[in-house]
């Protein structure tokens, strides 16, 4: 099993996928529901077995603004305070090809990937 608080790359993909995302993960008490994409509602889902609940995540880094997805930029954003007067932090969630041609640098993995089991 992988401990997420190992890898910190992986938090934020996660962490991108719940906070790029409208759809909802719903306990109806006996059974679970979901509202919106199914795809979407896996990334909750993921984001939730890792430990990081949207109602918690939220709190800690309240969202501010979005980028809603548009089929001709294939993305989502969202925009977050971070507190304490230290700015705010963009989370974007979308192809492969959109986001990486956005991006400058990498995120830093760990030196060893744990092995799967």
């Amino acid at each position: 099993m992988i401990d997420p608080a190992s890898h910190p790359a992986l938090v934020e993909c996660l962490k991108a996928g719940l906070f790029c995302n409208d759809s909802r993960l719903i306990n109806n008490g006996e059974q679970w529901g979901i509202e919106g994409d199914p795809t979407e509602v896996a990334l909750i889902t993921a984001a939730a077995k890792a430990g990081l609940l949207r109602e918690v995540v939220e709190q800690e880094l309240p969202r501010i603004d979005t980028l809603p997805f548009e089929s001709q930029h294939q993305y989502m954003a969202t925009l977050h305070d971070v507190g304490t007067g230290a700015g705010s932090v963009i989370y974007l969630k979308g192809s492969v090809e959109s986001v990486l041609s956005r991006c400058r640098d990498s995120y830093g993995t760990s030196p060893e990937p744990e092995p799967l089991d």
